[in-house]
């Protein structure tokens, strides 16, 4: 049982590949296994939507209750021996590699869809992360805007319910956030204990 639609996203981190990547869709797939990596013959796949506002966590818990679904059917298909193995298109193989920390460093040179999919992709571990005067803040929640102005890593604006940080394309709205040795919170408590300021850059 591999959490992807095979032979894309082979490989230890399939769930969260998919997300980072930008993808509207994935899934279960039953194979049988041989000596590649998730290389193996399909018995059979289920589909899911990736919601917008799915993370890593929130994906998995969904994708747990589809493969139990599938491995039930998989199962019903070997007794009747009503099992029919497909080989995997190897020209459409695409690679899901371990999550390393490294991952989450968020580069603010990207365009803002592509940071809020690192985001939602890395959570909860490694998590996404930025620097504002050398100390680690990580970002749980944001969504992508439309902006018509490049600053990348620039601080754009700073409410009690919102930080909007600057990127190649667009800008990134962060609602939810932890400073390095600190509590995870929203933007109100945040900038209560911590100061940023417009025009700062982050990174």
């Amino acid at each position: 049982m591999h959490a992807s639609l095979l032979p894309k996203y082979r490989g230890a981190a399939p769930i969260h590949w998919a997300i980072i990547n930008g993808e509207k869709e994935t899934g279960i797939s039953i194979i049988k296994m041989n000596t590649l990596m998730d290389a193996g013959e399909i018995l059979l796949q289920k589909h899911l939507a990736i919601e917008a506002a799915d993370n890593a966590q929130t994906l998995a818990e969904k994708l747990a209750l589809l493969a139990a679904e599938a491995l039930i059917e998989s199962i019903k298909l070997i007794e009747t021996n009503n099992a029919f193995f497909s080989p995997q298109d190897e020209t459409k193989t695409t690679l899901a590699p371990k999550l390393e920390k490294k991952h989450g460093v968020i580069n603010w040179n990207s365009n803002a869809a592509a940071i809020v999919h690192q985001i939602r992709g890395l959570y909860p571990w490694p998590g996404a992360y930025t620097y504002h005067k050398g100390k680690m803040i990580k970002v749980f929640k944001a969504r992508a805007l439309d902006y018509p102005e490049t600053n990348p890593g620039i601080v754009l604006a700073i409410s009690k319910e919102k930080i909007v940080i600057g990127c190649k394309e667009g800008a990134v709205e962060i609602s939810e956030l932890q400073q390095e040795n600190g509590k995870r919170m929203g933007v109100r408590a945040f900038t209560c204990g911590h100061k940023l300021h417009v025009a700062e850059h982050l990174g």
